[in-house]
């Protein structure tokens, strides 16, 4: 992408999208009424400038679309239902999706965020205004609940691991006399899933990549863990 021109430079974001609006309905009306419309070199670069950042937007929408397409498809071809979820659980990650966690009934989750078919371009941005809306005060009610049911758990809480334990050689030593070498590597990699969980604020692919695991290696942990909290 080329460097802002000076024109827009001095502009945040929303007001370059506003002043962009603006010249493409004077350009409409000039059009319309057949009248002559002048661009200075500056008001062209920048006018550009903004064009080109809209077809990225658009080549972007795009490729999300078909990506989103892609990812559902193959939770719907794979046959294990564990993986079929980690599927789904990729696609609303990528969208940078949380607050469905907080909702028991998918009816009232899609009803609540699924946006109406637009008419018109002023449909949609109505449409994303309310989302908008939505979207934060789902966030706000969100921040409530992560305290309230998935911090505790993430740090431990009755958890069949204890994570506050620091592992002295002899433990070592011990797992090895014993032959349980397994439970004290599982629990190891317990512990370091869960504060991970905890430091990413339960975003699954965000975990692994803080602490350089695959994404389907955490969730697999992760589930053991949580299978573990329920048998205790």
């Amino acid at each position: 992408m080329n460097t802002v021109p000076e024109k827009l430079n001095a502009m945040k974001p929303q007001e370059r999208w506003e002043w962009f609006d603006r010249q493409k309905e004077i350009l409409r009306e000039a059009a319309k009424s057949g009248t002559k419309v002048e661009l200075t070199p500056e008001l062209a670069e920048s006018f550009m400038y903004m064009a080109d950042i809209d077809q990225l937007k658009y080549c972007e929408m795009v490729t999300m679309h078909h990506n989103a397409v892609v990812v559902a498809a193959s939770a719907l071809i794979e046959s294990d239902f564990d993986n079929a979820r980690d599927w789904l659980l990729n696609l609303v990650e990528q969208a940078n999706e949380v607050t469905w966690q907080m909702y028991t009934n998918a009816q009232e989750f899609y009803d609540r965020n699924q946006l109406n078919w637009p008419d018109s371009a002023e449909d949609h941005e109505k449409n994303i205004a309310q989302s908008k809306l939505k979207a934060k005060e789902d966030a706000e009610k969100f921040d409530v609940w992560y305290e309230q049911n998935m911090k505790p758990l993430l740090s431990g809480g009755s958890a069949p691991v204890d994570n506050s334990v620091v592992f002295r050689m002899s433990d070592i030593d011990q797992a090895i006399k014993t032959g349980k070498t397994k439970d004290l590597i599982e629990h190891l990699e317990d512990i370091i899933v869960q504060k991970a969980l905890l430091a990413a604020y339960g975003n699954l692919t965000r975990a692994a990549a803080m602490i350089s695991i695959n994404r389907g290696t955490l969730a697999k942990r992760n589930n053991r863990y949580l299978q573990k909290r329920a048998a205790a």
